[in-house]
């Protein structure tokens, strides 16, 4: 069973070790589950401690301020605050690197899916036209072979097919008997495996021959040009070895007597009455058994149905493989999406962490003034404290 789930697991997945063996990248199931979702996350300012550090900061700087020296701070906070944005800027362009490794890295994957997929789209346009043809052909809209028309069929094959075949097993084996036994009084000396491949081909050819009587007189009833004459040739083949068979079962065929042919010693002499009627036992069973081939080739035999079901097949297979590689294609297209969105939030969230911590700079520095205002408590001292940061940090001479 191991043996067997091991070969229908290779022989479903055959296509995909082709390519993957011709250089190609290896296919992903896609029922497998989806790759972990990365989040922009930089590593965050300690605004509590900053908050308490300039506090302290300004609480010892108080004494000795004036409305001159109120953004005493601003450099010590511009400098904060450019180590806040090159530690968020590194960590953004680590995440960056990483995000469009991933993505790069899917894009290889995504054009093999997507040229497989394409090919079997275009298979799966092909058996539907298939298909559509098949149906036309046995709902009798196929004005070329009108003969074989027969819309119910469409529903799915008649149950006497399987009778036919129960009817051909039981008449191979009769069939195999008597040869057995032609064999085994002709040639009882000869091996038995060799008796055995003999009565087999005896076999398979009285049966081919009669079912192909039926088929091509079916072909011959539809309409089809040139089929007569294959009747005859089958029938007359199959007629001489039937009959050639009986003959040998007559003239050596004395159940009690010795083999007819000895290898290595002369021949018997048979009871002609016992054998006359073995023959005719013989031929009976033979005609019997022809016959029945014959009629289950004539009445199972129809090319526009055997011609549908084989594009129906057709159509199952490689809708269901179509099917698999569109979900195959899909998961892939969606963790590409899923890496480019990665992207796009990391760039939002880094815009936004910016600005939040420039809003923090902006704070810290407003805090000093504040601080400074209610420490001096005169307006002669403070009326130009809460102009505008200038920034002097920022605008040195080059």
């Amino acid at each position: 069973m191991k043996v067997f789930r091991a070969f229908r697991q290779w022989w479903l997945r055959r296509r995909d070790l082709r390519i993957t063996g011709l250089g190609g990248m290896p296919f992903q199931e896609a029922h497998a589950p989806p790759p972990p979702r990365n989040s922009f996350r930089p590593t965050p300012v300690d605004r509590a401690g900053h908050l308490v550090l300039t506090q302290s900061y300004a609480e010892r700087l108080a004494p000795g301020t004036d409305e001159l020296t109120a953004g005493s701070l601003d450099n010590l906070i511009n400098a904060w605050h450019e180590t806040w944005q090159h530690q968020a800027a590194a960590e953004y362009a680590g995440f960056q690197v990483e995000s469009v490794v991933r993505l790069n890295a899917i894009e290889p994957a995504l054009a093999q899916y997507e040229k497989t997929d394409d090919y079997l789209q275009r298979r799966l346009a092909d058996a539907r036209t298939a298909v559509d043809s098949a149906r036309e052909r046995l709902a009798g809209q196929d004005p070329a072979r009108p003969g074989f028309a027969d819309p119910p069929l469409l529903a799915g094959r008649s149950p006497a097919t399987f009778l036919h075949v129960v009817a051909l097993v039981m008449a191979a084996g009769a069939d195999a008997a008597a040869f057995w036994q032609v064999m085994q009084i002709l040639l009882a000396d000869l091996p038995p495996v060799a008796g055995a491949l003999i009565v087999a081909g005896l076999t398979t050819t009285a049966l081919y021959l009669s079912h192909q009587i039926g088929v091509q007189a079916r072909e011959a009833g539809a309409g089809t040009k040139r089929r007569i004459r294959w009747v005859v040739l089958c029938f007359l083949v199959w007629l001489v070895l039937g009959v050639g068979a009986a003959a040998l079962r007559y003239f050596f065929g004395d159940a009690g007597a010795p083999p007819a042919i000895v290898i290595g010693g002369p021949a018997a002499t048979p009871d002609l009455p016992a054998a006359l009627g073995m023959a005719g036992v013989f031929l009976a069973l033979y005609l019997a058994t022809g016959l029945v081939a014959a009629l289950g080739g004539y009445l199972t035999t129809h090319p526009a149905r055997s011609a549908y079901a084989r594009a129906m097949r057709n159509l199952r297979t490689v809708t269901e493989a179509a099917a698999a590689s569109s979900a195959r294609l899909s998961r892939a297209q969606s963790e590409r999406m899923q890496y480019a969105e990665e992207l796009r939030e990391a760039r939002q969230r880094h815009l936004a962490e910016m600005g939040t911590r420039a809003a923090l700079a902006e704070e810290l520095k407003q805090m000093v003034r504040v601080h400074h205002a209610a420490y001096h408590q005169d307006p002669s001292a403070t009326d130009a404290m809460f102009q505008s940061d200038h920034r002097p940090h920022w605008k040195k001479d080059p």
